[in-house]
């Protein structure tokens, strides 16, 4: 999860006509939920991932969602809030000839209006984990100003090899941050798939952008 004490990592801006905007941005106001409306927001949440995923990824079965956080520190029950629901799933894809089930998990972290204060162009990565390596990060700002940050990240130790992780942020207007996270456990078996996992990049963008997928009080 990010948050304002994250490392900065210089990104690769992309030129847009539309003027990105201010962040934080004036006038947001934070939403305040109590433990059961967090609890219930997650549900609701966690029910619409398990039919947005098979829409957004077509080859995606043997969807599982979950809420994997209970209540108590960290989990955003005061003021901003944060919550975090989760899709495992399995895709068929070919690889060298061959069908390789691929095993998916999708996080999605809703950090409400005041919780992210870094900026845009320094949301590379997690943050929290020293042994990961930020291998590419490009903010761009959408036709409504708001600003989606990709990036993608492996292991410090292995550089480039190794399994990646893609992490897709949105900036949005009203002060919230919806990150949608997707990684894989397969091993040499998948070795290959990599315009695959790009593809799955433009998918996160539609995850993360997903109005449904917000904190509403």
């Amino acid at each position: 999860m990010m948050s304002s004490s994250a490392p900065i990592v210089p990104a690769t801006p992309q030129v847009s006509g539309v003027k990105p905007i201010e962040w934080p941005p004036k006038g947001m106001r934070p939403v305040q939920l109590s433990e059961p409306q967090l609890v219930a927001e997650g549900e609701r949440m966690r029910g619409y991932l398990a039919e947005a995923v098979p829409e957004v990824d077509t080859g995606a079965y043997n969807v599982t969602t979950t809420q994997p956080h209970g209540l108590g520190p960290g989990f955003g029950a005061e003021p901003p809030a944060t919550v975090v629901v989760r899709a495992d799933f399995k895709n068929v894809l070919a690889s060298s000839g061959k069908s390789v089930e691929l095993p998916m998990r999708l996080t999605v972290v809703v950090q409400g209006p005041g919780t992210v204060a870094v900026q845009p162009a320094q949301a590379c990565g997690d943050g929290d984990d020293p042994a990961e390596a930020v291998l590419s990060c490009s903010p761009r700002t959408l036709d409504d100003g708001t600003i989606v940050v990709e990036s993608v990240t492996g292991l410090a130790s292995r550089g480039g090899d190794g399994p990646k992780t893609h992490i897709v942020r949105h900036f949005r207007a009203c002060g919230t941050v919806v990150s949608a996270t997707a990684s894989h456990a397969a091993g040499q078996e998948a070795s290959g798939l990599g315009a695959y996992r790009q593809v799955h990049i433009d998918r996160l963008d539609r995850i993360a952008t997903d109005p449904e997928l917000a904190l509403k009080s």
